[in-house]
């Protein structure tokens, strides 16, 4: 009968993850939303939310008609001021969002994000039918993320904010948690020029570029399709060159927020500051290749991120830390969804794209505005300030084992905290096989532990990035190994605490 002794704790994990940050500004930070002579700087914070107000007072003021693009659309409040102003101008409400939940599960780029930000589609589409019945037309492209209001072609919000409530407020949880806001951004613009421009870029989709559409019909909630295909979105562009105040876009073939951070990075002298819900896919990218280019002149990056165990966004910020060294933070905390850019406190961005190689930089349908305007610059590092005051995270690569267990941030205590035993009695087809890729894994990679669940909650798994072990307690210090899966998704699943330092014996009989 084959025994192994493993010292787990000690090893160093290739890759990182995002662990508790040493020194943490105060989350209480006070801030006010920054405003100058035609725009006014808009954001939600645990316990606040001015996108809200902004959107449900622009709403009551529309005096001739409302295009209204949303992703996600289950907010109650926004829906009634949506139904309200249908009905006070006799129609003239547009509303952009998703029908299909395919295009959802696309564009929400995991199955997870939903659940965590309890973005529910079945609820979406309840509130669209709400909508449609009450005399508003609805429309969908396949590819839109964008979030923007335009009232009677005076004033426009762009935001990162999706109409659904944890972008607005903070949400009791059945045990007993509440789960804070999502911090996000967003501006009021009354540039004459700049409202035009997005108002075209909205009728351009409305009258010949959208996918799906839904008919006002208090009767029949039919989804209708237009078209199967990405439509490209050639909107009418006024005569006169924008000046520092500019509304952009990604669109089919128009990468307009991608070229203009890339332009800024390019002219950065000393600091780039970067918010998203994601990084994803920034290997090869040209985006990575001017960050790596701004380091070799001295300036500093700073990314603020939502702090995520999902792969693909861990292998993101590792190839980050990994190419730039000591010239790069990336910080995290447990709700972010902003998206901005701020370079050397003299030009800013906001946006709702995520820095996103599939979904944000390179495609899909989303809106930004950029300026120069030093009010707007003021506003915008004001609000990232008060977002990294908020990041109790901080992205470490390399971490030993124990460290990555001492500094997870969670609010959990640990299933595992002593010595104990893995039987391996059962066997089936290739078990010795699993057995041995298990003893390389242990040695070299974190282990995670599930919460207690089954009979008694005596049952549990322990993950490494490629397996997951199901186990069932025999007692206090020793574990009956049920069956090892071999998964390359193993490392994204939810799990209650990291594996601290132990020892560890495994019979295989």
């Amino acid at each position: 009968m084959p025994k192994y002794n493993i010292n787990y704790g000690d090893a160093q994990i290739d890759g990182g993850l995002f662990l508790k940050r040493k020194s943490v500004v105060s989350s209480s930070l006070e801030y006010k939303d920054g405003e100058g002579d035609q725009f006014k700087h808009l954001s939600t914070f645990s316990g606040r939310s001015t996108i809200k107000e902004s959107i449900i007072a622009a709403l009551k003021n529309a005096k001739r008609y409302v295009f209204f693009t949303s992703f996600l659309i289950q907010d109650e409040q926004i829906i009634e001021s949506l139904i309200d102003c249908v009905k006070r101008l006799k129609g003239h409400v547009y509303v952009l969002t998703t029908l299909k939940d395919r295009d959802f599960d696309e564009l929400a780029v995991m199955k997870g994000e939903g659940d965590f930000d309890q973005w529910n589609f079945k609820e979406h589409m309840e509130g669209i039918k709400e909508l449609v019945r009450n005399g508003i037309s609805v429309k969908a492209r396949k590819d839109c993320h964008a979030k923007f209001v335009v009232i009677d072609d005076k004033y426009a919000i762009i935001t990162s904010a999706n109409s659904v409530p944890t972008c607005f407020a903070d949400i009791p949880q059945k045990n007993g948690f509440v789960r804070e806001a999502n911090p996000e951004n967003g501006v009021l613009i009354e540039m004459h020029l700049e409202v035009l421009r997005l108002s075209n870029f909205f009728r351009y989709i409305w009258r010949s570029a959208y996918n799906y559409y839904m008919s006002p019909d208090s009767q029949v909630l039919d989804i209708c399709e237009f078209s199967k295909n990405i439509i490209p979105i050639a909107c009418r562009e006024p005569a006169i060159v924008p000046g520092k105040d500019q509304v952009i876009w990604t669109a089919p073939n128009d990468y307009r927020i991608l070229e203009s951070l890339v332009k800024m990075i390019d002219m950065a002298e000393h600091s780039v500051c970067i918010s998203s819900w994601v990084i994803k896919g920034i290997k090869g990218h040209l985006l990575a290749q001017k960050l790596v280019q701004a380091t070799e002149r001295g300036v500093e990056i700073e990314i603020l991120l939502r702090g995520m165990y999902r792969s693909d966004h861990l292998e993101s910020c590792y190839f980050l830390k990994q190419s730039l060294g000591k010239q790069i933070k990336i910080l995290g905390d447990f709700c972010n969804h902003s998206k901005a850019a701020l370079v050397d406190n003299k030009q800013a961005m906001l946006m709702s794209a995520n820095i996103d190689s599939q979904h944000g930089l390179n495609s899909s349908v989303e809106v930004g505005f950029l300026s120069t305007n030093p009010d707007f610059v003021e506003s915008v590092s004001n609000y990232l300030n008060r977002l990294r005051a908020g990041c109790v995270l901080e992205f470490i690569a390399n971490p030993t084992q124990n460290h990555a267990a001492q500094n997870h941030a969670t609010l959990y205590k640990p299933v595992i905290k002593d010595d104990f035993m893995l039987n391996v009695e059962q066997k089936w087809k290739g078990r010795d096989q699993k057995v041995n890729k298990l003893l390389t894994e242990m040695k070299s990679q974190l282990i995670r532990v599930s919460s207690p669940r089954g009979k008694n909650g005596q049952e549990m798994s322990l993950y490494t990035n490629n397996m997951i072990i199901d186990c069932v307690r025999q007692d206090a210090k020793s574990l009956n190994v049920l069956r090892i899966n071999e998964t390359p998704r193993a490392a994204s699943l939810h799990f209650r605490h990291i594996l601290s330092k132990v020892k560890i014996k495994i019979n295989v009989s």
